[in-house]
């Protein structure tokens, strides 16, 4: 693995706030990249989140931290088990079992969800409690942005 000098976008969050709306732009452009590379190559990810988003004081970013990925199932069967962090979870990978599992298109939520970060300053479900978050996502997912 590669050192990065830059830190995460968590940690440069932690430091300097939100960002502005280039560097939101940028940063999530190459999130999907990364993303795209590691789909196409059949990689689920699982725990997509601005902790795990490294950047270069170059700016360039890199996923990291794939303790939970997975590969994807050939024959395209769904994952059944809760993996990754709630905040950044979807509504389908924090209650498997009740969506029938899922797929690659849960680091696509994950990505949306630090965007948000990136774009407010604040983690997903700002000011809720992990069991308060799980709630909110699998009743009302469209609830993530908070005042």
């Amino acid at each position: 693995m590669d050192y990065v000098s830059g830190g995460t976008i968590g940690s440069c969050l932690k430091a300097h706030g939100k960002f502005d709306e280039e560097l939101t732009k940028d940063f999530t452009r190459q999130m999907l990249q990364g993303l795209s590379y590691l789909h196409s190559r059949g990689i689920i990810h699982r725990d997509i989140k601005a902790d795990n988003i490294l950047v270069e004081k170059s700016g360039v970013c890199k996923i990291s931290d794939f303790g939970i990925s997975k590969q994807a199932e050939v024959d395209g069967r769904a994952f059944t088990q809760m993996r990754g962090t709630v905040y950044w979870m979807a509504p389908e990978a924090v209650n498997p079992k009740a969506t029938n599992g899922y797929d690659a298109k849960v680091d696509i939520w994950s990505i949306g969800c630090v965007v948000v970060e990136m774009w407010t300053g604040r983690r997903p479900w700002h000011g809720e409690d992990l069991y308060g978050v799980i709630f909110k996502v699998c009743l009302n997912p469209r609830s993530l942005v908070t005042s």
